[in-house]
């Protein structure tokens, strides 16, 4: 596994495989990476994992990465994360942190509505991006085991659901209590989890491209 710190641009070798996300594809809460669905995932693909995530930013900077490396006829997997990370004028933001840099203006202005709206237009600009480079390539979606407020999100599940399934790429992890830990840091997933994401994956992948 390599992990990428460079912000300069990168190329991803016929051998590689790279994944784009946060703290989850970072393997933050592993002492040991293989057990790291990036490993996993890698391993079962015959694939190098060329991980480019960093703990606690969002899907604005995930783009900007996306946007530094040749993509042509490469394999790319994204974990998106929290819509409510924001990145304005190179600052990354939370939308719901009390202790925000936001404004109250800022809050009032970026509502659930509206930040999944930004969000299906960020998706749509990266498969587009993807697929003009034919790229093969996933994307799932991931928050913290432990997060509160996705308990008041039910309206905007059946809206972000309704606009995911229209893309093929797309892989729901529909993770279980039976399926669930947490890592060495009681708050990211553990290596059954992990696990678990692997297997979805690599279901999706072998059916998508049948490697």
């Amino acid at each position: 596994m390599i992990h990428i710190n460079s912000e300069t641009n990168k190329e991803i070798k016929d051998n590689e495989i790279l994944f784009l996300g946060c703290s989850h594809t970072d393997g933050v809460g592993h002492t040991n990476k293989t057990t790291v669905y990036t490993h996993l995932l890698g391993k079962e693909i015959n694939l190098i994992p060329l991980v480019d995530a960093h703990r606690g930013k969002g899907n604005y900077l995930t783009e900007e990465k996306l946007n530094t490396y040749n993509l042509q006829n490469k394999k790319v997997i994204i974990q998106f994360t929290d819509v409510y990370r924001l990145r304005l004028n190179g600052v990354n933001y939370d939308a719901h942190d009390n202790n925000s840099r936001f404004t109250k203006a800022q809050l009032e202005v970026y509502t659930d509505e509206v930040l999944y709206g930004l969000f299906f237009e960020q998706v749509k600009r990266m498969v587009n991006l993807l697929k003009a480079n034919n790229s093969k390539f996933l994307f799932f979606t991931l928050g913290h085991p432990n997060t509160n407020y996705y308990d008041d999100l039910d309206s905007i599940v059946d809206i972000f659901f309704d606009n995911m399934k229209n893309y093929d790429t797309f892989c729901p992890i529909a993770l279980t209590k039976y399926d669930y830990d947490k890592a060495e840091d009681n708050f990211h997933h553990g290596p059954k989890s992990h696990r678990f994401f692997s297997k979805m994956l690599l279901t999706q992948w072998r059916k998508m491209y049948d490697e």
